[in-house]
């Protein structure tokens, strides 16, 4: 006999992983704590980035031009969803990100770190582009724009992240996987 308390149980078996990881966190499906709408088709799609942000970082704000564009470049074939580390963070604070910077892709909040540890990333700004099927095929610096904290190029020469998602649509193997990013290592709070 089905039991209707177990609906949302196996309702989650269907999602891909990370999903169900945001679910039992604590996070809302259907809407993200930015306010932005996300739904059960964002989990067909190719494949998704989840970008580690800092509201306050300005190599994260000097970035969110560049997210906005790919979020719009690729609409319909991935996902990008922006992850906020920490427990200092409130929903106030990302509403005004988003809207001080025009964020055209939702953010959540991981207060306690669970989205940080299972994707194994240590900095913000840092991007983790997970295919459909739950393997990781890029993680890293967004672009070689910063070759370290406070020293910026004219304009980037190789966009990893770019390129990946181009392979990974594809269905190829992106030619660098992984890169060392910049910015400013994730903490406890």
């Amino acid at each position: 006999m089905f039991r209707p308390e177990f609906s949302i149980f196996i309702e989650m078996l269907r999602l891909p992983k990370i999903l169900v990881i945001l679910a039992v966190c604590g996070w809302q499906t259907g809407f993200t704590q930015s306010g932005k709408t996300s739904s059960a088709a964002e989990a067909d799609k190719a494949a998704t980035v989840y970008v580690f942000l800092s509201p306050e970082c300005p190599l994260c704000q000097n970035y969110t031009r560049t997210l906005n564009q790919l979020e719009t470049q690729y609409a319909g074939k991935i996902s990008i969803i922006g992850i906020v580390p920490g427990k200092t963070w409130k929903t106030a604070d990302l509403t005004a990100f988003e809207s001080k910077y025009h964020l055209s892709f939702p953010l959540q909040i991981d207060r306690d770190l669970h989205v940080v540890h299972r994707l194994h990333a240590t900095t913000t700004p840092e991007a983790i582009l997970i295919r459909a099927d739950n393997t990781v095929a890029y993680q890293g610096a967004i672009d070689n724009w910063y070759q370290s904290l406070g020293r910026p190029q004219n304009h980037p020469t190789q966009n990893y992240l770019q390129d990946a998602i181009d392979h990974t649509l594809r269905h190829e193997t992106p030619p660098v996987t992984k890169t060392t990013p910049v910015g400013c290592l994730i903490n406890d709070f």
